[in-house]
């Protein structure tokens, strides 16, 4: 998984934190997820519900595309935006239609894992109970690069 963690630690009081990029505006990560842990053993703390997180708005518009496709059709310079929950996902130099450049994951040993991106948070509260459609292609080969012919989604 491809993420950060930006844990602190403050002293009582009311807090505002947001997230800047390098030319000083105000930006929303892609995924963003608040995870607070047990309170300390002391007093004299910030909780959660003294501090606001500062987000950009966000339009309809901008949340079209949800799953973004990263130029699947074409020739791929990086596996961005997908990632893999375990272990690994790379760019599959003329594995696509073809012979396109396609995403591929690597080293795949379970069956929980798999391909994925992560959705701005700010569309899925903005679209909350609209349904969705999406559609993929996916080839899936055997250790070997052979097609694979007998597929079991719930082998270990």
């Amino acid at each position: 998984w491809k993420y950060m963690k930006f844990p602190a630690s403050l002293p009582a009081g009311t807090y505002t934190a947001e997230f800047i990029d390098e030319n000083g505006n105000q930006v929303w990560p892609t995924f963003v997820e608040e995870k607070w842990e047990n309170p300390p053993d002391c007093s004299g703390y910030a909780s959660s519900s003294d501090i606001t997180i500062l987000k950009p708005e966000v339009s309809g518009p901008s949340c079209d595309e949800l799953v973004r496709n990263g130029g699947q059709d074409a020739s791929l310079v990086s596996s961005d935006p997908w990632l893999h929950t375990h272990p690994g996902v790379e760019v599959g130099v003329g594995m696509g239609i073809n012979g396109s450049d396609a995403i591929k994951t690597t080293n795949r040993k379970y069956h929980w894992t798999g391909l994925g991106q992560n959705i701005d948070t700010r569309c899925i509260k903005l679209m909350e109970g609209q349904y969705f459609e999406f559609s993929a292609r996916i080839k899936m080969l055997d250790s070997s690069g052979n097609p694979a012919t007998v597929v079991d989604p719930n082998r270990e």
